[in-house]
């Protein structure tokens, strides 16, 4: 009689949601940033725009290098077995992330400058 495998099914669950939580981090950097920009299409900045402009494009390039990233791990933990949930949910967080930029560009968040 072969005995169940509990090491694995176990924790199952718990790699899945933290994958989940560090495949949230590249999704929310990238829909913040592209729904923060419309009040970038402006001819005439003010100082404060400029500054707020230029923290919603380091949002953007952190948040391409982590969705990258993303892909990369997600890939990667595919083949170690233990971390194999983890790669699961970072993949179907990668999947998800372009859903979620493109709604940021019809929801268009409130800026704080108009």
């Amino acid at each position: 009689m072969a005995t169940p495998r509990h090491d694995v099914d176990d924790h199952f669950g718990g790699l899945f949601l933290l994958g989940l939580g560090l495949g949230l981090i590249p999704t929310a950097l990238l829909f913040l940033s592209v729904s923060w920009t419309p009040f970038c299409y402006r001819c005439t900045y003010t100082a404060a725009q400029l500054a707020t402009l230029q923290l919603v494009s380091v949002l953007g390039t952190v948040g391409l290098w982590l969705y990258g990233a993303t892909v990369v791990a997600g890939f990667v933990l595919l083949f170690i077995r233990r971390l194999r949930p983890i790669g699961y949910a970072l993949l179907m967080m990668a999947a998800i992330t372009p859903c979620a930029a493109v709604t940021g560009c019809a929801v268009r968040l409130p800026s704080p400058y108009g």
